[in-house]
């Protein structure tokens, strides 16, 4: 964007100054001269830009600190950022602005004096697409002007749609994990996992201790659950990972995948995480050696019925039967899920403190509570900052764009109104390529921001969690909206400066 911004800007400057440019070549200055005078001006302006970042960049480091440690305990946590970070900030800014300046003054200074001195010629005398295929005749005035300057000059219209669809591309990038992550969280607590509470032990105890659970207060349904800590080897590959062992029947508890398809677990075999799979090179079909994590149990042969697209963990899947021959220590269960009546939820609770072998008793709509509690925080900080980013971006390319043409083009404008155009037809002239330009890029900007979502998802390791490729229409609406805003606000601030607009002096012949 810092390339872009000073490329379009120089451009438009260098434009307005081409007869004193012209001037001081005639006068005996050389091209570097020229050069350097213009690329000094981009290279101040860069650096106060670079100091001004650094500046910003600290501040919103310190606030991100402040709300990890909402989230963190850790013994010391202050923001210290390193010497090569502010480096390479800088850097990165001013070598963009001296690289977008680069091109634009490289075009200026290779025009000869004579050719300077005069006005720049339009680039094309011919009709256009449109006034030859006819379809000029259904528009006004004002519109057949707009679309013949686009067309005359689609590489700078091109130009300034990329740069406004980086605006909504931001908005999408930044804000697409908080979508990805509710559809986590809408699968995971909402199709996987429906019980109402999770009794967990300290350790594995037999059977009885379901029927234990199911006799407390306020239980209308509990299923078993095992976890087992193993060793998963397919030849020199080796993973430490868990095996949830959940009945065939389970209806607290069932294996959905990213697209919440429900899978049936088999008699045999196991199913395995697509990301665990693909770390241990296995297919469907393949057969993996199983290892108690504690060697409690001989080394066994399993194989692997079907890889799922699970979310969280690397995780193996077994029918509880199965799991519990392949480990043959009389049917231990780990943790018991449970329905639970609401008016009971006290008195459960009450009883589950009073049994020693229980570690922990997990709500799970209080898991879902808490959870959004805290997204939703975080979703209102990132989304201030990624429109506050997002707006700077489609203002400095919106308002530039039009504040330079008004420049440019002010004699015309100002003949118009001379012709009898009113305020209103003149200032759509000017600001109905920039509407143009800004329909075309929001729609860019949201397939760009797509796509840069998916290039962050595969940065991510899986190892933790894998959030599918989620973006909800609300972040669609917020990043055209935060462009639009933007662009309205460049918009009205320039019709202001054409209705100031002095005609009297701007018709003056130049010197």
């Amino acid at each position: 964007m810092a390339t872009l911004l000073v490329n379009m800007v120089l451009a438009r400057l260098l434009g307005l100054e081409r007869e004193q440019i012209a001037t001081l070549k005639a006068l005996g200055y050389g091209d570097r001269e020229v050069a350097r005078h213009y690329l000094s001006h981009a290279l101040l302006t860069a650096l106060l830009g670079a100091a001004l970042g650094v500046v910003f960049g600290a501040f919103v480091g310190r606030w991100f600190i402040t709300l990890y440690e909402d989230f963190f305990r850790f013994p010391s946590l202050t923001f210290r950022p390193s010497a090569s970070t502010l480096a390479f900030g800088a850097l990165a800014s001013v070598g963009s602005a001296v690289a977008g300046a680069l091109s634009a003054v490289r075009s200026a200074v290779r025009v000869p004096p004579a050719e300077a001195m005069r006005p720049e010629p339009p680039p094309r005398y011919r009709p256009s697409f449109l006034e030859r295929t006819g379809f000029h005749r259904l528009l006004p005035t004002a519109g057949r002007m707009v679309l013949r300057e686009l067309e005359r000059r689609p590489g700078r219209a091109a130009l300034s749609a990329v740069g406004i669809s980086f605006a909504a591309a931001i908005m999408v990038a930044g804000r697409f994990s908080l979508d990805s992550l509710d559809l986590v969280l809408a699968v995971q607590f909402g199709r996987a996992q429906s019980d109402d509470v999770t009794v967990s032990f300290s350790r594995p105890l037999p059977p009885r201790a379901v029927y234990e659970v199911a006799r407390l207060p306020g239980v209308l349904y509990a299923e078993p659950q095992r976890a087992a800590g193993v060793r998963l080897r397919n030849g020199t590959r080796v993973r430490d990972a868990a095996i949830l062992g959940l009945p065939r029947a389970s209806v607290l508890r069932r294996v959905i995948d990213e697209r919440a398809t429900h899978w049936t677990l088999p008699e045999e075999g196991m199913f395995l995480g697509r990301a665990l799979g693909e770390r241990l090179g296995l297919r469907a079909g393949d057969r993996v050696t199983v290892e108690d994590a504690e060697g409690a149990v001989a080394p066994r042969e399993v194989t692997v019925t079907a890889l799922i697209d699970d979310m969280l963990g690397l995780t193996a899947y077994m029918d509880l039967d199965a799991l519990h021959r392949l480990r043959d220590d009389g049917g231990r269960v780990t943790s018991v899920a449970v329905r639970l009546d609401p008016a009971y939820t006290d008195r459960f609770f009450e009883r589950v403190r009073r049994l020693p072998a229980v570690s922990s008793a997990s709500r799970r709509q209080a898991l879902i509570d808490y959870f959004r509690h805290e997204t939703s925080r975080m979703s209102a900080t990132f989304t201030v900052v990624l429109a506050v980013f997002a707006g700077i971006i489609a203002v400095g390319v919106v308002y530039n764009n039009a504040r330079i043409a008004l420049s440019v083009r002010s004699r015309e404008l100002a003949t118009l109104r001379v012709l009898g155009f009113t305020e209103g037809e003149v200032a759509s002239v000017l600001l109905g390529e920039q509407a143009i330009v800004v329909a075309v890029a929001i729609p860019l900007g949201l397939w760009l921001g797509k796509g840069l979502a998916w290039l962050v998802l595969q940065s991510i390791d899986a190892e933790l969690f894998r959030m599918p490729l989620m973006i909800s229409r609300t972040t669609y609406m917020m990043a055209a909206g935060t462009v639009v805003a933007a662009s309205v606000a460049s918009a009205w601030v320039v019709r202001r400066r054409i209705a100031g607009l002095d005609m009297v002096a701007v018709l003056k012949s130049r010197d």
